[in-house]
């Protein structure tokens, strides 16, 4: 849901039929705006419009991709995704998380990395390994704190700048 005072529009992943928004959709209707299967959507913390999407069942490969859209998700010209076709290889739901308080700041877990951008997905690095994909968060109160699910495993870090260290249950 858009980070305003209304909530005013809504996205959406559907596994098998891409993105979808409600911007620009007329009554209750939703508009599909990317295709692949969509795994996960996230509005930026701060800049207006700002959206980021992961999809997969792409072809050639990676079959697992980020994008970024600046209109609210009508359009997602931009691929931004951060890993090859020899790491983090794979058709895998790629949770994508952003940072509420500072714009540009996104998380999107591979199958074999957790990567971050501090500049809206131009350029990447991997703070942390793992052996498959899984849930990222990042704390509404502040952006230094994000937790990370793999498995049967919670990570925790309140210094994200740096890596995620830390086992909880």
């Amino acid at each position: 849901i858009r980070p305003d005072a209304t909530g005013s529009i809504s996205l959406g992943a559907l596994q098998d039929n891409g993105s979808y928004t409600t911007a620009t959709a007329s009554g209750l209707g939703w508009k599909g705006t990317q295709g692949g299967d969509g795994w996960d959507v996230a509005y930026d913390g701060t800049i207006a419009g700002q959206v980021y999407c992961t999809s997969g069942f792409w072809s050639p490969a990676p079959c697992t991709r980020v994008w970024r859209s600046t209109n609210e998700g009508l359009t997602f010209p931009t691929e931004i995704t951060p890993w090859g076709t020899t790491s983090d290889a794979g058709c895998y739901l790629s949770p994508i998380a952003t940072d509420p308080s500072t714009g540009g700041i996104v998380y999107v877990s591979g199958s074999q990395n957790l990567w971050q951008s501090f500049n809206s997905g131009s350029t990447w690095r991997i703070i942390s390994t793992f052996a498959r994909a899984g849930h990222v968060s990042v704390s509404g109160t502040t952006g230094n704190c994000v937790v990370f699910a793999a498995g049967s495993q919670v990570f925790v870090s309140t210094g994200s700048y740096g890596t995620l260290a830390g086992t909880i249950g």
